[in-house]
């Protein structure tokens, strides 16, 4: 996991919360100056197929908190026999553009090497 909390940190936006501009009402992205990844990338162990079941339910429709960047990322491994699992939840707010380069880091850390 550290090989990817470093890509994820080499990506502003997922340092980044949404912000709202007194002036012109306008949404913007602020970077986080103190922001700690490990509210974000979350290592989970279950002993079942049915905790991991359960794990997963408990995440959907949670509310994210806009105070922080809008995603996590969950590993969920399963020491007993079955699937384990790996969850991205991005907020829809952080565009496809961003969902891409996310994925690049994710998946290809080296690409822009």
């Amino acid at each position: 996991m550290t090989v990817l909390s470093t890509n994820l940190m080499a990506f502003d936006r997922l340092r980044s919360r949404v912000v709202k501009d007194i002036e012109d009402d306008s949404m913007d992205w602020e970077i986080i100056p103190d922001f700690d990844i490990n509210q974000h990338v979350h290592e989970i162990q279950v002993d079942s197929e049915k905790e991991l079941h359960e794990y997963i339910e408990s995440l959907l429709g949670k509310e994210m908190d806009k105070t922080q960047p809008l995603w996590n990322f969950h590993y969920i491994e399963n020491k007993g026999k079955g699937k384990s699992a790996t969850i991205l939840n991005i907020h829809h707010g952080n565009s496809l553009i961003s969902l891409f380069f996310l994925l690049i880091f994710l998946f290809f850390p080296n690409y822009f090497s």
